[in-house]
């Protein structure tokens, strides 16, 4: 939802109304262009999981010559930018597509702006800095735009995780989530759950998503298979999601059963980790991005097969979280932290 105030605020503390004012049209002219690289940069990386301050000017006279000597690297065109933003830079828009990166450290925005507009992010906030003022982009659209200039990805996946894990997974409310339990009292998986949980997951993404495509169990190589590959539209970014389970569910044995604990979650870790790897080097200029969705079923005191269970045996493991080792998500820049939909179930006295 659009925040009106912020909106406002932007319409009256307004960068583009510092550009024509101080620079006149050739300052109108250079803030469109750095928009405009801005916004094609940012099909390229995400700013809601990019930890690194950027810098990106553009000098208001369009003829001034660009002393190629002070920069560190070159990219031809936004469009190939890959890791010449991993740390913090700073980035000369040039009159061409050519984008010229040097060192963050080496450039002082307020004194920049006098003959440049200059674009700063940092700590996932956006200002302009015009004729040595700052300007903070207001951003009407909320947490979850990092930039104005960005698409969502990211970050919308990660809220749509965390919001079906409470509307849907918790309490089993989904339609085609409630076909997973073998009782009542959601006790007892049924064989094999997991393509359940991956329809009813995918389904949900399907919906609140916008702008990406959504698609259940796809391949990142010839051998790799994900359980959801999500793919944003007009850029390069794409995320992959592996699901395990937990808890007790039937087997192909009759009477049998089959447990899982947190050891199959962490080796879901490693498995993933695997995909991420598979996935970088078969589409090395995809920006992919791994989820590990863990939906947990497990109780207490499961030895036999009780017809109900107390509140404390039911609801033991609810606030455990699982130990992973390693810690991909702390390791890796492309692993995010682990997802856990704890499934409660309805617990009374043992019978």
């Amino acid at each position: 939802m659009l925040d009106i105030e912020k909106m406002r605020d932007n319409a009256v503390n307004s960068y583009v109304t510092a550009a024509h004012g101080i620079f006149g049209d050739l300052g109108n002219s250079a803030l469109l262009k750095t928009i405009d690289t801005l916004i094609k940069i940012y099909r390229n990386i995400d700013p809601s999981v990019h930890k690194n301050p950027i810098i990106a000017y553009r000098y208001i006279d369009p003829l001034r010559d660009i002393d190629k000597s002070k920069y560190i690297s070159s990219v031809l065109s936004p469009d190939h930018i890959t890791t010449e933003l991993d740390k913090p830079c700073a980035i000369e828009i040039s009159g061409s597509t050519t984008l010229f990166i040097s060192n963050y450290d080496d450039f002082d925005p307020t004194e920049l702006s006098r003959d440049a507009i200059v674009y700063l992010f940092k700590d996932q906030t956006e200002f302009f800095f015009i004729g040595g003022k700052i300007y903070e982009v207001i951003n009407p659209l909320g947490q979850l735009h990092a930039s104005i200039f960005s698409r969502p990805s990211y970050k919308s996946l990660m809220k749509a995780l965390k919001d079906y894990g409470i509307r849907q997974a918790s309490n089993s409310t989904c339609q085609i989530l409630k076909n997973i339990w073998t009782d009542n009292n959601r006790l007892i998986l049924c064989n094999k759950p997991e393509h359940i949980m991956r329809n009813s997951l995918t389904q949900f993404l399907y919906s609140v998503l916008q702008d990406a495509e959504v698609r259940p169990e796809q391949n990142v190589d010839d051998s790799h298979p994900v359980d959801i590959k999500i793919t944003w539209n007009l850029t390069n970014r794409r995320a992959i999601i592996e699901i395990k389970w937990l808890g007790k569910s039937l087997s192909d044995t009759v009477g049998g059963y089959t447990s899982y604990t947190e050891a199959r979650a962490r080796s879901g870790a490693k498995q993933l980790a695997d995909y991420l790897d598979s996935s970088h080097e078969f589409g090395p200029t995809v920006q992919t991005r791994g989820y590990l969705v863990i939906f947990d079923a497990r109780r207490k005191n499961m030895h036999s097969i009780p017809a109900s269970l107390s509140y404390d045996d039911g609801f033991h493991y609810a606030n455990k979280e699982i130990n992973f080792n390693p810690l991909y998500h702390i390791q890796r820049s492309d692993f995010e932290e682990p997802v856990r939909f704890f499934m409660a179930p309805l617990c009374h006295e043992v019978i």
